[in-house]
């Protein structure tokens, strides 16, 4: 039985979040000074490189600071027959019996995301974590450890590069 601790952030709701803050400061920032005095403003403002650096604290980083407090801590438990998910901020722990699971995929369906399916190909969770790959091969690791799955390396488009993905299939 192992732990494997990492924080992994809800994408919609981080990316609703940030865009619902960009759209109440403009129209702020509009309804107060209006439109055309903003613009006057703008063109006015004679340096090119203080007006970035408005703009970004205006506007960047704030959004940046608020998804970073979005990312929820997950535990994920291994045990003899099931993997148990726990995170921060939901009152039950999600249980996903190891026999249930008849393919995983590394990178195909998202970059940095494990994804777990049934034998119907019904999602059954997907493990994203942020900028942490040790714990996403921890993951991994266990997984295989744990099921018997025959792991194959299939390549990802990505921007139009090629990219290492994985699919774990149960033997």
């Amino acid at each position: 039985m192992s732990t494997i601790t990492f924080k992994q952030i809800d994408r919609a709701l981080g990316l609703s979040v940030a865009m619902g803050y960009l759209a109440v400061t403009m129209g702020g920032l509009i309804a107060v000074v209006g439109f055309f005095k903003l613009a006057t403003f703008v063109d006015e403002f004679g340096s090119v490189k203080g007006l970035a650096i408005l703009a970004v604290i205006l506007f960047v980083a704030p959004p940046i600071f608020m998804v970073m407090a979005l990312y929820k801590r997950t535990e994920v438990r291994f045990t003899s027959d099931a993997i148990e998910v726990m995170t921060r901020g939901q009152a039950a722990s999600k249980r996903i019996p190891i026999a249930a699971i008849a393919t995983a995929d590394l990178n195909r369906s998202q970059m940095g995301a494990l994804s777990l399916f049934g034998s119907n190909g019904r999602l059954l969770h997907r493990f994203a974590p942020y900028n942490d790959s040790t714990s996403l091969e921890a993951l991994i690791e266990e997984l295989v450890r744990a099921g018997s799955f025959r792991v194959e390396s299939v390549p990802v488009r990505v921007f139009g590069t090629m990219a290492a993905g994985r699919v774990f299939t149960r033997r």
